[in-house]
């Protein structure tokens, strides 16, 4: 809101000094009217700035004075102080550890902000800020903003709030000249006076349109402030095929088939075709009725429609099977040719369409599909039954991959795996499926059959955000022959074996974060081959039995001990004939490989510990402990059956 006259010319006394109303009132009274006359934005009539408390930037220097002023800005411009009422500078003593500094000022009517000017010397204040807003009247210096070095408090008041001179444009006249007290303006008319249509005495009155009629172009030059009236008419006659056009007097007559009008008013000649040789009439096969009204021709199956303006025609062809081959025949069959639906394969005639559909039938292994599941929607009911629908269809259909795509599903209920199908993502970097914090205490995954496959995801089972109760088994692959590659898991909710791998599973290039959970038998448990797997051990909930337990192969693992306990051993053979193969075993301490009381015939080789223990229970016997560096022997099977050669 602008100021009244009124609120002008109540200037406080610290706007206008004291004001002497004997001798020299005179000049109080200047300074007065020079204001009203001026018209501008005054600065912020009061100005207060106090420590506050807090920590502070490196703007903001201890044992320091600091000078702020505040100016008021519009539209126009920005207030200063080289008029009156001048702006207020207060100033802060910072001390020796540096604390924020509130500004608060008074409202300017009409200013649309305000800017905040800071130095460290007085008068040479630079800018800091600007806070928008007539009402917004604080600001906190931070210390975290610099000041712009290169932008003073302005040195002129420019926030001007109404006209002050009225300056003649082109074509417009001023009077008096320098545009100041009562001004008239008036238009200097120099052009166009008036417009007369041909033949007719009186002038056009009122607003005048000028339009293009048939061969004429209007042309309109701002910048010379003229239109330009142009023939656009016919300026050649040629013959078709002949490059120069002809001269003299030209005639023109209607040949056959041709109409020749001629628009006197409108200047031109209209040639038109009297044909009726052309198309007369559009009628379905075997229709004797011709079709009437508008008719459009559209592509059916197998067919093409070419339009040929220059020629006025249109061009159907055929656009459907043009040859047959045999697979691996490079000639096309010829004759009639017919196709028999073989074994799992159905053949569906579409006559309409024009085309023969080739489908696999059966649910044998020629029926695998794949599935993509929709795209994670976040809500645990939704893509928990998403992800459910597509195993049971792939299922159903003999088996196949259910693909998810990339991002965070989540689950509240257990993911059954039906026989003969692999549950896929993008990455274990790119897709994750997440227990939802009301899943109870079930298992993340299980199976229904045997040959089932995990490939390329992430399962996170939550354990920290879980509700109570822990399912003894969090990924259940208890068909046999499962196959789970490229996965990660972590945060475990399960509480005795995090993955379980039934007979003839096999693992290869996964990793296992044991940060939930203490696991009282492993963190694998069970499998033909655990090979490339990382398995480390990070959790204060408890102590964990072993890393793994009961597989026949384990090859080229690391096992990692963070933080923790475990009561058991890295690698525990259970039974007999295990092979453990170029391992990495880095489990700080304990047991790292334990071969089983009463278990026999084990290859242990080629594995690296950091001083851990490879032990021999009672009865273990007839197995070959060999090369395996850094690990201590404890033979407690009291049969000198084992070889144990070359280890350090």
């Amino acid at each position: 809101m602008s100021q009244t006259f009124t609120e002008k010319l109540k200037l406080t006394k610290r706007e206008t000094g004291d004001f002497d109303w004997g001798a020299d009132h005179n000049a109080n009274l200047d300074r007065l009217d020079a204001h009203a006359q001026l018209e501008t934005l005054p600065p912020p009539r009061a100005l207060t700035a106090v420590l506050g408390a807090g920590a502070v930037g490196a703007n903001l220097m201890g044992s320091t004075v600091y000078f702020y002023k505040v100016t008021a800005i519009n539209a126009a411009g920005e207030t200063t102080e080289n008029k009156i009422p001048f702006i207020l500078e207060v100033l802060v003593s910072q001390p020796s550890t540096p604390l924020p500094v509130h500004l608060q000022w008074e409202g300017v009517k009409g200013a649309s902000g305000y800017r905040v000017y800071k130095s460290a010397t007085t008068g040479q204040e630079k800018f800091l800020a600007e806070v928008t807003g007539e009402s917004n009247l604080t600001y906190s210096d931070t210390g975290n903003t610099a000041t712009n070095n290169l932008q003073p408090a302005p040195s002129g008041n420019s926030a001007r709030t109404s006209v002050k001179k009225i300056i003649a444009g082109s074509g417009i006249s001023v009077s008096p000249p320098d545009g100041t007290g009562d001004v008239t303006i008036e238009a200097e008319a120099t052009g166009v006076t008036s417009l007369k249509k041909s033949g007719s005495l009186t002038a056009i009155s009122g607003d005048v349109a000028l339009e293009e009629g048939n061969g004429i172009a209007l042309t309109q030059d701002d910048t010379g402030k003229k239109i330009t009236i142009a023939n656009l008419g016919v300026t050649g006659v040629r013959k078709s095929g002949d490059p120069n056009p002809l001269t003299g007097d030209v005639k023109v007559e209607a040949g056959s088939n041709i109409s020749i009008t001629q628009d006197t008013p409108n200047k031109k000649i209209v040639i038109a075709s009297t044909a009726t040789g052309g198309v007369t009439s559009i009628k379905k096969t075997g229709s004797g009725t011709s079709l009437t009204g508008d008719v459009s021709l559209e592509q059916g199956a197998g067919i093409t429609l070419t339009q040929d303006d220059p020629n006025e025609k249109i061009s159907i062809a055929n656009a459907g099977v043009t040859g047959l081959r045999k697979l691996g025949d490079p000639s096309a069959l010829v004759g009639d040719v017919k196709l028999e639906a073989g074994i799992n394969i159905t053949l569906t005639t579409d006559a309409p369409n024009n085309k023969i559909t080739i489908a696999a039938a059966g649910s044998g292994s020629s029926a695998y599909q794949t599935q993509v599941v929709a795209a994670p929607a976040g809500v645990a009911a939704t893509d928990t039954s998403n992800i459910q629908t597509a195993l049971s269809a792939a299922g159903t259909a003999g088996g196949g991959i259910v693909q998810l795509r990339e991002g965070q599903y989540v689950i509240n209920a257990t993911l059954t795996i039906p026989a003969k199908v692999t549950l896929q993502g993008m990455g274990r970097d790119a897709t994750t499926i997440l227990c939802d914090s009301s899943m109870g205490a079930v298992s993340t995954i299980s199976t229904s059959g045997n040959s089932q496959g995990l490939r390329d995801l992430k399962i996170d089972e939550n354990q920290p955000n879980r509700a109570s109760g822990n399912p003894f088994v969090g990924i259940f692959l208890s068909g046999t022959n499962p196959l789970v590659e490229n996965c990660q898991f972590v945060r475990n909710k399960s509480a005795g074996t995090f993955v379980l791998l039934a007979n003839g599973g096999q693992m290869r290039n996964c990793i296992i974060l044991n940060n939930g959970n203490a696991l009282s038998t492993a963190m694998i448990q069970g499998g033909d081959l655990i090979e490339s797997c990382t398995l480390t051990l990070n959790q204060t909930n408890g102590t964990n039995n072993d890393w793994i337990q009961s597989a026949n192969q384990v090859m080229n693992c690391r096992l990692i001990r963070t933080s923790g306990s475990f009561s058991g051993g890295g690698i525990r053979t259970g039974t007999s004939n295990k092979i453990i193969v170029g391992n990495g075993l880095f489990v700080s301490s304990g047991n790292a490989i334990i071969l089983s009381a009463g278990s026999n015939v084990h290859t242990v080789v080629g594995n690296i510990g950091n001083g851990t223990i490879i032990l021999i229970e009672s009865g273990s016997s007839n197995s070959a402990i060999v090369g395996n560096a850094s690990f201590a022997i404890t033979n407690n099977s009291g049969n000198s059956s084992n070889q144990i050669v070359g280890n350090t």
